[in-house]
């Protein structure tokens, strides 16, 4: 019998409390921007039956490894000692030993029912199939156990035949900085490419230019083949190979024709591991293998039976991927890797699918009455363009042609911050007798919090920010640095030097915050990797004060490791005398993310009952990665329970910690899940 599991939180770590003798089915995505992961559960085998909405044969595995943008379903036999607790576990995949990347491991824990989730029970045993993570033999072995189901009602339409074959490179490259201010190799800056070429996102969306055929905005000369031939994979490359072509560049394709796409990897600059997405269709993937791909060789041994159909795929470290599809879905789709990193430097392009003959072989027109996507501010760029999605009753045949759907007249403008601030002001907590809002009545520390855009000189104004300099971003002026050692490691094994414990708890420059005109001086943030240290068992209000330092924008504030209540929110100055007398603390909203309102401030209030190390960012990411964030310490408690975890004895070590600064008696840490 299939179940749903039960999902609670106690102590900061996530638990699953699932039934002896059940069958549960997970259903996995990987949403982080930057590593590809291996998941495993202790004593437990999982089996995957699905990837990317599509089915797979049953493939039963001690371990998964799965890119960012990936889904997988995965069933779990809940078979073991209902008296013993299990540690699932998710560490990073890296392909390169040269490339840094957060090498801490996650964990979450399994426990059966009919043990008591508070009383204190053994130590969650540790999953001792969680491959090392540069093991590139694991990754490569789970990638090969994915099949179709090709069943009678699930068949493979495996393109045999091809009309296009295109070959694609997937490279880290370099570009040249003025006076080599820049901090890649030799005073570089690194970029990325497809074919050689960078891809440069343009002012005007490529559907819409396509659609309304606005000239000038991409150009359609994508090549089919690499236009530079070397040894893709060699060691010793020459230099004059890393400079990438910079441009707009596409490939356009016929309706209803049958594609074969080469991913070939490179050892330009590092050689990596790259999930490639396509946006728009699902492919099958029909080859893989190292080295440098061989058409004649290579291609007798695709499997065209039961390839696995997904709409992502891992590009080998110095390897290649084969994957066919056909081209049934009319429109603009996006091609990219599907780490952000290497998407934003320009491993992206764009494949355009022409219209068929028929009415539903044909782009749908965007709606007259489309708004514009939301945006607090008027001067900063943002993508504008709407997704969508069909809702239909079952009633209806899905093949027939039937009316234009319509659009939704109440979606409001991409700048209505009057609707953004309407709904959010709805949103209130149950308090009932069986879900109570235990909203803290008095304070026992006090924060404010200022969130602001800053501007960070650079050598002979060479940076692309305003007047030549960096963009940066700050919580009460300081842009957060982060360190070579984790805060969480440092904390815990008392690494001096790694952190101050000095954040201030209110704003050091004290201005009129949402004034129109700042003066310059207040632009410049300071460096700093400064955190708050917080008594367990506090309750604490924070006050996000937003500014108008660069652009006032909305910054959804996110904190790890606790929810909070929204006592209040408002615009202008925050003023403690006037505006806390409007405070909800009967039944605000609970939450773990609050937007500061353009121009305005917000406050919160919660309880320090989580010991442990807290991030706490702004959740756009671009403001995260400029220094929109601090970490929050909770000091341990007088009880057992109210106690940090300590890592598992059993911890597999880091690997490229050393090369990381994070030489930690050789274990990772575990990291506690929001």
């Amino acid at each position: 019998m299939m179940r749903s599991s039960l999902l609670f939180v106690y102590a900061g770590t996530y638990r699953m409390v699932v039934e002896h003798g059940k069958r549960y089915l997970l259903r996995v995505v990987n949403a982080a921007m930057n590593e590809e992961l291996f998941l495993s559960l202790s004593r437990h085998r999982l089996t995957v039956v699905g990837a990317d909405g599509s089915y797979t044969k049953p493939f039963t595995t001690n371990y998964v490894m799965i890119t960012p943008g990936q889904t997988m379903d995965l069933l779990l036999e809940a078979n073991q000692s209902p008296h013993r607790r299990y540690y699932m576990a998710v560490t990073a995949y890296s392909s390169s030993t040269t490339v840094a990347f957060d090498n801490t491991t996650a964990t979450a824990i399994l426990q059966y029912a009919s043990s008591n989730p508070h009383k204190s029970l053994s130590k969650p045993l540790f999953p001792s199939s969680l491959p090392a993570n540069n093991d590139t033999g694991a990754a490569t072995t789970f990638a090969a156990g994915l099949r179709s189901l090709a069943s009678a009602e699930h068949p493979a339409d495996v393109p045999q035949a091809v009309d296009d074959h295109l070959v694609i490179t997937t490279s880290i490259n370099e570009l040249p900085c003025a006076t080599g201010s820049c901090e890649g190799p030799n005073g570089t800056r690194l970029a990325a490419s497809l074919n050689n070429i960078s891809f440069v996102t343009p002012s005007v969306d490529v559907l819409g230019a396509y659609y309304r055929r606005i000239a000038g905005v991409f150009e359609s000369g994508f090549p089919k083949r690499p236009p530079l031939r070397f040894d893709f994979t060699a060691e010793d490359l020459p230099l004059s190979l890393l400079l990438p072509r910079l441009g707009t560049k596409v490939k356009v394709l016929p309706y209803n024709r049958s594609v074969e796409v080469v991913f070939q990897g490179t050892n330009l600059v590092a050689a990596l591991n790259h999930p490639m997405h396509l946006h728009g269709h699902s492919f099958y993937v029909v080859g893989k293998g190292f080295g440098n791909f061989h058409r004649k060789r290579d291609a007798r041994r695709y499997n065209l039976v039961d390839p696995p159909m997904v709409n992502t795929v891992g590009v080998p470290r110095k390897g290649w991927v084969a994957v066919r599809f056909r081209t049934m879905n009319p429109g603009v789709w996006f091609l990219h890797c599907h780490l952000e990193r290497h998407l934003s430097w320009g491993m992206d392009t764009v494949l355009i699918v022409k219209n068929g003959k028929s009415h539903g072989a044909r782009m749908l027109p965007p709606p007259p009455d489309m708004p514009p996507s939301y945006s607090s501010s008027t001067t900063v760029a943002f993508d504008n363009t709407t997704a969508t999605a069909i809702l239909q009753y079952a009633s209806s045949n899905p093949h027939k042609c039937l009316s234009k759907p319509l659009f939704p007249s109440s979606l409001p403008a991409n700048n209505d911050t009057g609707a953004a601030t309407t709904f959010a002001a709805g949103l209130r907590s149950l308090a009932s007798a069986e879900h109570p809002a235990d909203v803290p009545q008095a304070v026992d520390d006090h924060l404010i919090i200022t969130t602001s855009i800053n501007e960070l000189p650079c050598a002979t104004g060479s940076c692309e920010g305003p007047n030549g300099t960096r963009l940066a971003a700050s919580l009460n002026n300081i842009s957060f640095v982060t360190p070579s050692v984790d805060v969480l490691g440092a904390y815990y094994r008392r690494i001096a030097g790694v952190f101050e414990s000095s954040f201030p708890k209110r704003p050091p420059l004290r201005f009129d915050f949402t004034a129109e005109d700042l003066p310059l001086s207040l632009l410049l943030p300071r460096l700093g990797t400064k955190v708050k240290v917080l008594p367990y068992n506090r309750s604490v209000e924070v006050v996000f004060q937003g500014t108008n330092l660069v652009a006032a924008l909305n910054h959804p504030m996110h904190l790890h490791g606790h929810s909070f209540y929204v006592v209040g929110k408002g615009f202008g100055n925050f003023h403690r005398k006037r505006d806390a007398r409007r405070y909800n603390l009967v039944d605000p909203p609970m939450v773990n993310t609050v937007g500061v309102p353009p121009k305005g401030w917000v406050a919160v209030r919660f309880r320090t009952m989580n010991p442990g190390v807290w991030f706490l960012h702004c959740h756009l990411e671009r403001h995260l990665s400029w220094g929109m964030d601090t970490v929050l310490i909770v000091k341990n408690g007088k009880s057992h329970g109210a106690r940090m975890l300590p890592p598992p004895p059993d911890m597999p070590p880091c690997m490229g910690a050393e090369a990381n600064g994070c030489n930690l008696s050789g274990s990772c840490l575990e990291r506690r899940l929001d």
